[in-house]
């Protein structure tokens, strides 16, 4: 089975690296060791009984889906607290969306970035290519604490004045 923002069937390519599996077509070479198809569903639709406790974390990994898959969240996206999205910085995949895409989704329904969680870079040039961020609604209490440091910090780092 397979996320999205419609009911379908979507053939899902199998690759040789580890989490390389997907919908959409890499640009450049590629080692498809098989295709399954697969029903896509919507999350709304597949939790929509579900109520969840909390607090409710959502990992979405999804390799060039995270649009589709966070649209098919509908209204279900305001029951979650946090949400960590690998995304990419570059269109490694034909047609996947770039961070400033996915991130346009997320203040568009009163989410904001709380955190970087990992970086990755290609292999061909060194350049950032993916990143793992951290989501919350724009009124989570971790958003809460502005200051930059506490006195602890400051009495334990010579660096501060």
């Amino acid at each position: 089975m397979a996320l999205g923002d419609i009911e379908k069937k979507v053939e899902l390519e199998v690759r040789s690296e580890l989490g390389g599996s997907t919908v959409f077509n890499q640009i450049g070479k590629r080692n498809v060791l098989t295709r399954y198809n697969v029903k896509m569903t919507r999350f709304d639709k597949l939790f929509e009984s579900r109520q969840w406790e909390r607090p409710c974390l959502c990992k979405i990994d999804v390799q060039g889906a995270e649009l589709t898959v966070l649209r098919g969240m509908g209204e279900k996206i305001r029951s979650l607290d946090m949400l960590i999205v690998e995304v990419n910085l570059i269109e490694r995949l034909r047609g996947c969306p770039e961070v400033f895409t996915v991130l346009r989704f997320f203040f568009e329904n009163d989410f904001v970035l709380l955190d970087i969680l990992s970086l990755n870079r290609r292999p061909l040039d060194g350049l950032a290519a993916q990143a793992d961020l951290v989501l919350v609604p724009s009124g989570s209490p971790l958003r809460a604490d502005k200051r930059w440091l506490t006195m602890h910090n400051h009495e334990s780092n010579p660096d501060v004045r």
